[in-house]
């Protein structure tokens, strides 16, 4: 079994052999990496799930091409990630967080939020019953 600095390192190895990478713009920065614990939800949330900040480095598969990205957040159905490429919603994605553990997941929405970003949503892939 792999230690958290062995996983770690795999990411670190990963994200310097991506076809591109966001980088997170000046604005955003200083401050992208404090917030913690669960997102308060607004009254006129149709949410199922309770969201909560997950902000990291994370690898993003699509297709056969690897891609660093920044998570935002994370639900049990779903998680929220800032994006150098546009995906396409129903694609189908492999998401590789830094603790190694790696997601099938499908993209349900990603809007153009800068120059060179999209703010990205995906849903876990159901896993089938044997």
């Amino acid at each position: 079994m792999l230690g958290v600095s062995d996983e770690k390192q795999i990411v670190e190895k990963l994200w310097r052999s991506v076809e591109a990478a966001f980088e997170l713009p000046p604005h955003m920065a200083a401050n992208f990496f404090s917030p913690t614990g669960p997102i308060p939800a607004h009254p006129e949330s149709r949410r199922g799930y309770q969201r909560y900040f997950l902000r990291d480095r994370a690898i993003l598969k699509s297709g056969e091409k690897l891609f660093g990205i920044f998570t935002m957040d994370i639900s049990r159905r779903g998680i929220g990630f800032l994006s150098p490429k546009q995906l396409m919603p129903k694609e189908n994605i492999q998401l590789i967080l830094t603790n190694g553990r790696k997601y099938h997941m499908f993209v349900t929405r990603c809007r153009r939020k800068g120059m060179n970003y999209f703010e990205c949503g995906a849903k876990f892939t159901p896993v089938s019953q044997s």
